[in-house]
């Protein structure tokens, strides 16, 4: 819920983040949001002076040339463990 704490920080509206990455200075962000939004939330980012994206989002996206993304598939991550957990197992 926008507005609540956890810990030392608080939920905020996306409609804050150029103000938040300007103000905080912010120079990485990760991108969890779902695929339709990834690449515009990026774009939003790059604007804002963020340098580097880890882009959890299942899609690939496009930032300009001076904005570093690194893409995570959860799902490929996830199945790479459990086959190392099965192998440990037999």
């Amino acid at each position: 819920m926008i507005g609540a704490n956890y810990g030392t920080g608080r939920v905020r509206s996306i409609a804050d983040i150029e103000d938040f990455c300007s103000e905080e200075r912010v120079d990485i962000a990760l991108v969890t949001v779902p695929a339709g939004e990834a690449e515009a939330t990026v774009g939003r980012l790059a604007a804002a002076g963020v340098k580097a994206v880890l882009n959890f989002a299942p899609v690939k996206v496009h930032a300009p040339d001076d904005v570093l993304v690194r893409e995570v598939d959860l799902s490929s991550e996830l199945m790479s463990l459990t086959f190392y957990l099965d192998r440990e197992q037999v």
